[in-house]
């Protein structure tokens, strides 16, 4: 039997009393006691009461599903608080604060955009009708459809994993193909026009990003170098580097890599002979490139290009930081002869396709390949056919030559197997010599061909 009452009515005055809500004291489906709070008027808590003693009697009883009446109460709540516990969910998770915010802006358009205010509005066709016309409306690419379709993916994933929902009502949302609308396609540097950048860069007297030319020189040299994306490369202090190893290395914290994880870098002799009278003079958590993830770093290299008269955008894409830096060391190893394996974990990357995207074949590399393919003797040169019937085939002028070869290999290996053609061949009698055979052969008298008796016809 349910109980009711008000905490601390000896405390309060009657006044204080009337505004003091009631609380209920009742015993749920587990057989704990539970306490509920209910409303100031008597007769309204009662029937709470009554009510909650009602439900836990229910599920006792089997009458009630407790998942189908907590899928049921997550359906009332309001699509805000979902969105809030999701947030949190993301940041519990370690992310980056600018993932979160990218994210939820993105989820957050879409629930604007489609008028959603609870979970069970939450449907394929008008999420998919809501990012086409969005599509339209801010005239996005295939690309940047995917993220958003991929954000609200990831906010329904959550909620069917925290049974908030029984399903995903948009899995069955194919992403756009990204291959046939590229809106950022970048080009790789060749090593003559990398050199150039840097030579720009170092006897430039202009400041871009409130960095000098040689300053940016370096920045240019150590991306190339290492393939380090912009984001890892502001991370670097002389603590990062162990030049003094057998294999000098660089580390890169787990916070600042993409992964999430530490990795290690080999260097180059020649980045190393670099690195080493320029970090004499640092301090040891002196970062090398002050606030570098903040920088337009794409403006440096493009000011930085043109310059020396290479052009920052063409048709095969635009050179941008990335593309000058990590695309670059991608691609020249690919093309100096590092297997696909090697660069993916220098690159660091999980899937390998993501490390093919980076290398760009043309004419040029693929001439490289030819030429580089070792080509197998010629079998015309050694082979000979024996034909046992039917008309000879033109032969070349050294056939005479090729014969001879022939006999002589015959005579050093008698077993060897004698080539002949598929041709259909003219019948032999018991005493019938192949023309084309060197030997003359004839059908041994020992060995005579069965004779065969004729049959009657059979009658119907």
């Amino acid at each position: 039997m349910a109980s009711i009452f008000k905490r601390n009515a000896k405390r309060l005055t009657e006044s204080q009393l009337r505004r003091e809500p009631y609380w209920i004291e009742y015993t749920d489906q587990n057989g704990k006691r539970r306490r509920a709070k209910g409303f100031t008027s008597l007769e309204a808590t009662d029937r709470k009461a009554r009510d909650l003693e009602e439900r836990a009697r229910k599920i006792r009883d089997g009458l009630i599903d407790p998942a189908a009446e907590k899928l049921a109460m997550h359906g009332q709540t309001p699509l805000d608080e979902h969105l809030d516990d999701f947030e949190a969910s993301l940041e519990n998770r370690e992310s980056t604060l600018k993932h979160v915010r990218l994210t939820m802006t993105r989820i957050r358009t879409i629930v604007e955009a489609a008028e959603l205010t609870s979970l069970h509005q939450i449907d394929c066709e008008v999420i998919e009708n809501c990012l086409q016309e969005h599509r339209r409306k801010e005239d996005l690419g295939n690309r940047t459809y995917n993220h958003y379709l991929q954000a609200f993916d990831e906010f329904c994933r959550w909620l069917a994993k925290t049974n908030r929902l029984t399903l995903n009502p948009i899995s069955s949302l194919a992403r756009l193909n990204n291959d046939v609308d590229v809106r950022h396609r970048r080009r790789s540097l060749s090593p003559t026009e990398v050199t150039k950048l840097l030579e720009s860069a170092w006897n430039s007297k202009q400041r871009v990003q409130s960095y000098n030319g040689q300053l940016r020189s370096l920045a240019y040299f150590v991306s190339y170098m290492t393939g380090l994306r912009q984001k890892e490369m502001a991370s670097l202090t002389p603590k990062s580097f162990d030049l003094d190893a057998d294999q000098p290395t660089v580390k890169i914290a787990a916070a600042c890599s993409k992964r999430r994880r530490e990795d290690t870098i080999p260097l180059h002799a020649e980045l190393v002979a670099v690195l080493r009278p320029w970090l004499k003079r640092l301090k040891p958590t002196e970062f090398l490139f002050p606030r570098f993830a903040r920088k337009k770093a794409w403006l440096m290299v493009k000011k930085d290009l043109e310059r020396v008269g290479i052009p920052y955008e063409t048709e095969a894409g635009i050179a941008d930081f990335h593309a000058a830096g990590r695309a670059s060391h991608i691609t020249e190893m690919l093309r100096q002869g590092a297997n696909m394996v090697q660069v993916m974990k220098q690159a660091r990357h999980s899937d390998i396709r993501m490390t093919m995207r980076y290398f760009k074949a043309d004419l040029n590399d693929q001439v490289t390949a030819i030429e580089k393919l070792p080509p197998p003797t010629h079998p015309g040169q050694h082979l000979v056919s024996i034909h046992c019937g039917g008309e000879r085939p033109d032969v070349a002028a050294d056939d005479s030559e090729l014969q001879s070869n022939a006999q002589k290999e015959r005579a050093t290996n008698p077993n060897h197997a004698k080539r002949c053609d598929t041709r259909r061949q003219k019948k032999a009698g018991d005493g019938d010599v192949c023309r084309t055979s060197p030997e003359g052969w004839r059908r041994r008298e020992s060995n005579p061909r069965p004779a065969i008796d004729s049959r009657p016809l059979l009658r119907v």
